[in-house]
């Protein structure tokens, strides 16, 4: 999930993101994102929250460096690691959370879909 969206959730009711995690799909945050981007969460109060806090390889923080058109670094972070992340992901529920338009299409492919905090439908 993404920084707008972690933010929005949290000005309108952080208890959002908890049930997120627990009935639609965990909610994996990379750190950078947390440590920069979102003001209203501290770690301590990911678990609490439901938030997986990721860590992202030194290979994927690189390669999300490269420029990619429409993305910042973070975008571009949360897009790598929700294509790259394997195993406990669930192929029925797993959803990309992002506000930023040009996130649709990279986290659409494989076996997860994408939610818009604007937007609703598949």
């Amino acid at each position: 999930m993404d920084a707008n969206v972690l933010i929005d959730l949290c000005e309108a009711d952080r208890t959002i993101i908890r049930l997120v995690s627990d009935h639609i799909s965990r909610v994996h945050v990379p750190l950078p994102v947390l440590r920069e981007e979102v003001d209203q969460i501290d770690e301590a109060e990911c678990a609490d929250l439901g938030i997986v806090p990721i860590e992202p390889s030194l290979e994927t923080a690189m390669a999300a460096a490269t420029r990619r058109a429409g993305l910042s670094f973070h975008d571009h972070l949360c897009v790598l690691l929700a294509r790259d992340t394997a195993g406990p992901v669930s192929p029925t529920t797993d959803v990309c959370g992002g506000s930023v338009r040009p996130r649709r299409f990279p986290c659409s492919g494989g076996s997860r879909r994408w939610r818009s905090s604007w937007t609703a439908g598949p």
